[in-house]
């Protein structure tokens, strides 16, 4: 992790969307875990 940014693609599934195609709100927050969780990871810690 350089200079305390963290990078971490996210592909967006059919189920992460609504009726309309929009990503629904609530997939962001599994977005922003999956995407700490693999920043912690690049850090070392278990």
């Amino acid at each position: 992790m350089a200079e305390g940014r963290h990078r971490y693609r996210v592909r967006v599934y059919f189920e992460d969307t609504d009726a309309g195609g929009i990503v629904y709100h609530a997939s962001y927050l599994r977005f922003a875990e999956r995407g700490r969780t693999e920043a912690l990871r690049d850090l070392g810690v278990p």
